[in-house]
């Protein structure tokens, strides 16, 4: 496992940091995933989701020791050190959006919570920046990820863009916080990080125990990354953002063409 977990404390020397940790804690774990080589930009988003994350009774952050590669299990090798009720995830670039709030929104919902065994967690929309500004259109503006769960309400599973698998019978609710997601520096950045996913993600699918036929892979590639594009910029409406829509919309269309021509070479490999 290239990820060591650590407990730390709320950070002490920020200048908002008193009047936050006055306010009253909850039963939750914050635990925050930072990469091997942090950039400034993450490291002032760090501090920032400490600081939006106050109302934690403990903070676990995850520092990876080599690059990532099964960011399920990352976050699954926590659950077990946990002795909290509830786990809040932040990636490294992420805060909440509502700092001063969140404390007031999180206690209602866990009331709540206590109240249904079958809540088993809540799912929070995260914004996406990009060069400064927020994208409202496109498939940035659909992201709702599972963000606060019971402790022993399941796990996560893919190596990349982890999706968290409930283990007992139960449902989900949204959470009217707010996350807030700066990852993409510049447009080289971008491409660097779909690329890495995307050799994640053909790795992970060319171990499958079903596997796709070439001729699969190649209608597929000739279809999804057209059909993405269309779908981000058109039908979602990205080009309301810009040319930052523009370039989101032709990033995940190069994801989308990429795994595929990754998974074609992994399989090329395996025969």
């Amino acid at each position: 496992m290239n990820i060591v977990w650590h407990q730390t404390s709320f950070p002490s020397s920020a200048a908002v940091t008193s009047k936050l940790s006055e306010l009253p804690k909850l039963p939750i774990a914050v635990a925050i995933l930072t990469p091997a080589n942090p950039t400034p930009e993450i490291t002032q988003a760090l501090e920032q989701a400490l600081m939006s994350a106050s109302f934690a009774e403990s903070f676990w952050l995850g520092q990876a020791t080599t690059k990532i590669t099964d960011f399920a299990a990352a976050r699954n090798s926590l659950l077990a050190q946990v002795s909290e009720p509830w786990v809040m995830w932040l990636d490294g670039d992420e805060w909440l959006a509502q700092p001063d709030q969140a404390a007031q929104i999180l206690g209602f919902a866990l009331n709540h919570a206590s109240s249904d065994e079958k809540l088993l967690g809540f799912t929070l929309n995260r914004r996406d920046w990009f060069h400064r500004q927020p994208l409202r259109y496109g498939e940035p503006a659909q992201v709702n990820l599972v963000r606060l769960h019971r402790t022993q309400a399941g796990e996560f599973y893919q190596a990349v863009h982890e999706v968290f698998q409930p283990k007992l019978p139960g449902f989900f609710m949204p959470l009217s916080l707010q996350l807030e997601h700066r990852s993409h520096q510049s447009l080289n950045h971008f491409f660097a990080k779909i690329c890495d996913y995307a050799q994640l993600r053909a790795r992970e699918l060319s171990q499958a125990k079903t596997q796709r036929a070439k001729w699969q892979i190649i209608l597929e590639l000739l279809i999804w990354p057209p059909a993405k594009f269309g779908w981000n910029y058109f039908w979602l409406q990205g080009w309301r953002d810009g040319w930052r829509g523009f370039s989101y919309a032709l990033m995940m269309s190069l994801h989308s063409a990429l795994v595929r021509i990754f998974l074609w070479e992994e399989l090329k490999l395996r025969h």
